[in-house]
């Protein structure tokens, strides 16, 4: 088995919003494999720092910092909140079911208003259809 995928509250969200696009190939890449392993080993680990999709996004810088950290955290904190997270390891179903449970379209609104993913109006279409489906992550 793979090692468990870790993930900061609001990429949680973005898993279930990715439709196959990122801000590059290898971006792209990684997040389908992080996907990948997530359903595979039905685990992922809520972290408070920077995770397994930061690590290959051109945000970060050479120190190892997101360029718009502030951002992040307002995004994480507003997740953590709202859905009740804990830093901790979740068997994925359960967390996908808190997930369909907790958010509504009013907390994706506060929570991601100020991402440039949400306002390209990308997540609002597909947040709700992977968490409701049988079948999420229809982007290959």
């Amino acid at each position: 088995m793979k090692n468990i995928e870790r993930l900061r509250p609001h990429h949680i969200l973005c898993m279930h919003g990715f439709i196959g696009e990122g801000y590059d190939y290898i971006f792209t890449e990684n997040m389908s494999g992080i996907i990948d392993n997530i359903l595979e080993s039905n685990s992922v680990e809520i972290v408070f720092y920077w995770d397994n999709i930061c690590s290959k996004c051109p945000n970060l810088n050479d120190k190892g910092f997101c360029k718009t950290e502030k951002k992040v955290r307002n995004l994480d904190k507003k997740t953590i909140e709202l859905l009740e997270l804990k830093e901790m390891i979740y068997n994925y179903n359960e967390l996908r079911a808190i997930l369909k449970n907790r958010l509504t379209p009013d907390k994706l609104v506060y929570i991601c208003s100020e991402c440039s993913w949400y306002q390209d109006g990308i997540c609002k279409k597909t947040v709700f259809t992977n968490l409701n489906s049988d079948t999420p992550f229809d982007y290959k």
